[in-house]
């Protein structure tokens, strides 16, 4: 019940119905590049190349940017967020 009212809310609809303007829209723009970025990429998706260059593409210009790959579905175990949160803080480090 609480996930069809989350699912079908107001904002969630906007956004879905503003998708393709909001993507187009944010296509040119950048992180900051004192930012620390960490992008999750599941690398069995259909378009892993695109996607992969897009995510790349999102950390170029930080200096603080990393992308990681899994070969499944992104399912965080306590062991995946503190090896996400080690490397984060090496990130933050530099």
């Amino acid at each position: 019940m609480l996930t069809l009212r989350n699912a079908y809310n107001d904002t969630t609809l906007n956004e879905m119905q503003n998708i393709s303007a909001n993507f187009k829209g944010a296509q040119h723009l950048s992180f900051p590049t004192n930012l620390p970025l960490l992008l999750f990429v599941d690398a069995s998706n259909a378009n892993k190349e695109e996607w992969l260059a897009l995510h790349e593409g999102q950390i170029q210009n930080s200096g603080h940017g990393k992308v990681l790959t899994f070969e499944a579905a992104i399912i965080y175990t306590m062991s995946d967020l503190k090896k996400s949160l080690r490397t984060l803080g090496n990130l933050c480090k530099r």
